[in-house]
């Protein structure tokens, strides 16, 4: 795939001075500590359980946490959905506690209630945590989500709350540091984001660019604020990348074995947070390494030992996970088949004529405005019941027409973009230089790992006809590569290459721009949806319809 610049990585040819190197670093921990510190602004304004699914992923946590070790799925019975319910049952007692006191489920799904009267102050805070159930027996039912998802980000999470816990002991404080942990997961991915780059040989002006604009992202802000497992997706894709990168810098001499041993670790963590979101980094990173292990004549005779640094922490992580949840299994939710079977009934049982119907509805749902995705990647935050609004609905609107046809004009170049990539690389492989040919399809996996993710994202729909309840937030761990495709691939399209590189600036420039003024109206929203006056009549707030 493309590079941003040709020639070696920008991180081994950088020949700035000492205090400009300082300077640039800085300039990065302003990013990071800035993008953590809204964050963080969110995690207080959003109340209690007010974030889709947050209280199933904290009852998960909650529960690794009072038992003191992993839960096994085969030891007790795994609490099940009821047909009088349409929420997941919870099993731990500070769950309930929590929901009763917040009054989380009165509030979502009802944009004109509002918090609790006088949540967020000391006093209120203080009540919970002076009810809270104190001693209790074990649950007698393990977590709904022990068999819907990989423990990686629950067993970390607890990890993290069970340091804390000495200092933190109140129940309040155990629900906020939970939080936390995921802000620290943001700032963590964000880092190895902006390595990434660097070694993909992006100038350090567009690299920290393009880092600010993933940093700032109202659906980054978010999602980062909250329980849920995608913010250690997105760390360790980030991490994944950065250290399969840094191989390269590897002498036969050196070996790299701890880069090596490094990739395969946040690998394993990846497979322990997201399988999907596995495979299409897994994939394009192994590639990577195997093509760049090839290239070297003294590092071929290293295969065993680089395969086994790489394969064996995710081996024993994918191992760990076979333990956890042996005997279920771990994809229920992504193979839910009923409104497949309805939509095929309705084709007639023809599988081409129901493929074409669910395709056409993913793409409608990915890339138009009254598409669910296109709305909650954009913004549509809580439980997708509080959509923001830039300055009034009219201006809101304008805005939306105008992403819509941006993100349209640039997927187009996108694809063309792909095709002349797909064409010289069948003109290199023709004229004998296939391993060059096979090294540059390769090069860069942060944009193929967007690009695989974008089309099992696709197959997924299509299979299960949106079985899994496509959102914006499935993007966000590859947000870094989609960001990339989009301001840095996509104008490489134009015929011109000055105009491709205006295109591109203006591309970064709109990213920034809409991460900045989106931010502002998303803190303005949030206040409103949760503690301003009662909303206004259906049909005066945001932009489309509250799904």
């Amino acid at each position: 795939m493309d590079h941003p610049d040709r020639g070696p990585p920008a991180a081994l040819m950088d020949r700035s001075t000492p205090a400009s190197f300082r300077l640039w670093r800085l300039a990065l921990a302003a990013v990071v500590l800035a993008a953590a510190a809204l964050s963080a602004s969110w995690a207080r304004l959003v109340p209690i359980f007010e974030a889709p699914d947050e209280d199933i992923h904290f009852d998960y946590v909650i529960s690794l946490l009072t038992a003191g070790r992993p839960l096994l799925a085969s030891e007790k019975e795994v609490a099940e959905m009821s047909e009088v319910s349409q929420y997941p049952p919870y099993t731990h007692p500070w769950t309930w506690h929590l929901e009763l006191y917040a009054q989380s489920k009165e509030i979502r799904f009802h944009p004109k209630r509002r918090a609790p009267e006088g949540y967020g102050t000391r006093a209120f805070f203080d009540e919970i945590n002076r009810r809270a159930p104190r001693n209790f027996l074990p649950p007698l039912r393990n977590p709904w989500l022990i068999t819907e998802y990989p423990s990686g980000y629950y067993a970390l999470a607890a990890l993290w709350l069970a340091a804390w816990r000495p200092v933190f002991p109140e129940l309040v404080e155990i629900f906020f540091a939970t939080r936390a942990f995921s802000t620290l997961l943001l700032a963590v991915g964000l880092v190895a984001i902006h390595g990434t780059l660097r070694e993909l040989g992006t100038p350090r002006a567009r690299a920290l660019g393009l880092t600010a604009a993933v940093a700032f992202f109202p659906l980054t802000s978010f999602v980062s604020s909250y329980v849920q497992p995608d913010n250690l997706t997105f760390a360790a894709t980030a991490l994944s990348l950065w250290a399969a990168l840094r191989t390269r810098r590897r002498t036969p001499a050196a070996g790299g074995a701890g880069r090596l041993l490094a990739t395969g670790g946040a690998l394993g963590l990846l497979l322990l947070a997201k399988y999907h979101t596995f495979l299409c980094v897994a994939l394009p990173v192994i590639a990577f390494l195997a093509v760049e292990q090839l290239r070297q004549p003294r590092l071929q005779r290293r295969w065993l030992r680089g395969a086994l640094l790489v394969l064996a922490p995710v081996v024993l992580l994918g191992a760990f996970q076979l333990w956890i949840g042996s005997g279920s299994s771990g994809l229920r939710n992504l193979t839910t088949a009923t409104s497949r079977d309805k939509l095929l009934a309705e084709s007639g049982g023809s599988a081409g004529v129901y493929t074409v119907r669910a395709t056409r509805d993913a793409l409608k749902n990915f890339l138009l405005t009254d598409g669910v995705t296109f709305k909650t990647f954009w913004g549509r935050f809580g439980w997708l019941d509080a959509p923001l609004v830039i300055g009034s609905p009219a201006t809101d609107e304008v805005v939306d027409f105008g992403l819509e046809i941006a993100g349209l004009t640039l997927l187009a170049l996108l694809a063309v973009r792909l095709q002349q990539n797909a064409t010289a690389l069948v003109r290199i492989a023709r004229a004998g230089r296939r391993l060059q040919a096979l090294r540059l399809l390769v090069a860069n996996p942060l944009c193929n790992s967007y690009l695989l993710f974008a089309a099992v994202l696709l197959i997924l729909y299509v299979w299960t006809n949106n079985g899994f309840l496509a959102q914006g937030r499935n993007w966000f761990p590859v947000l870094p590569g989609l960001f990339w495709a989009m301001a840095f691939c996509a104008p490489r399209a134009l015929a011109s290459r000055r105009a491709g590189r205006w295109m591109s600036r203006a591309v970064l420039g709109a990213l920034l721009l809409y991460a900045a003024v989106g931010g502002y109206w998303s803190i303005r929203v949030l206040e409103q949806r949760y503690y301003g006056p009662p909303a206004p009549p259906a049909g005066m707030v945001g932009s489309g319809a509250t799904p």
